[in-house]
């Protein structure tokens, strides 16, 4: 990678922590949902009970990032239970919150209470449930499998999980590696993992695979 294109990398990555930072300070209404597209901020009114609202927001390739705020957190619940399972979060950031009296409060999208282990361990195991399935005489690469992993779980925590802890996860999980992949796997319908990372900023250009992992809000 050529120095221009490492400084128009940083230079868009920016922009994009810059936005990220915008929505996050904005102040939220129950029932709505605020999406980036490009550069442009838009908040909208949730249509029915959200859950159909933001799945289309996920499947659109030019969102980048998608923050409902609901009135409860039963509703808040049910639209992550939706976004957790949905194969467009491995290139899409969310966050959920929801009006608890006269607070705002966000909601933790993935299990993060008790040791960090256990937290790695149920992520692990349940991005391999949802996004993978058995497949004899095929494998699924650690490379590939923890590219994904990691541009799903940045998308909803923030945080990424280290190789190392991937590689222990797997272990305590029985699943065995060999030669670097794991056998009898392969993507689920929907979860296999593109070449070009989604743009912040609305470019031509895909932005290099090295700099998904910045760390976002």
């Amino acid at each position: 990678m050529n120095g221009k294109h490492t400084a128009e990398t940083v230079e868009k990555y920016a922009a994009r922590k810059s936005l990220t930072r915008t929505m996050r300070e904005m102040s939220k209404e129950p029932h709505t949902v605020s999406h980036v597209t490009g550069s442009e901020i838009t908040t909208t009114a949730l249509e029915d009970d959200g859950v159909d609202h933001i799945e289309s927001l996920l499947e659109r390739t030019e969102v980048w990032r998608i923050e409902p705020c609901l009135n409860d957190i039963t509703a808040a619940v049910e639209i992550a239970e939706t976004v957790v399972a949905h194969p467009d979060t491995i290139n899409t950031e969310v966050r959920i919150c929801y009006a608890d009296d006269d607070t705002i409060r966000d909601l933790q999208l993935l299990e993060t209470d008790g040791s960090q282990r256990e937290a790695y361990e149920t992520a692990v195991a349940q991005f391999i449930s949802v996004f993978t399935e058995h497949a004899e005489g095929e494998s699924l690469s650690i490379d590939e499998l923890s590219d994904g992993l990691n541009r799903w779980y940045s998308n909803l925590t923030g945080n990424s999980i280290g190789p190392s802890w991937i590689s222990r996860s797997l272990l305590s999980l029985d699943i065995e590696v060999s030669d670097l992949a794991i056998s009898d796997r392969r993507w689920a319908d929907g979860a296999q993992i593109l070449t070009s990372v989604r743009r912040p900023t609305g470019d031509s250009e895909p932005l290099d695979a090295a700099a998904i992992y910045v760390r976002q809000g």
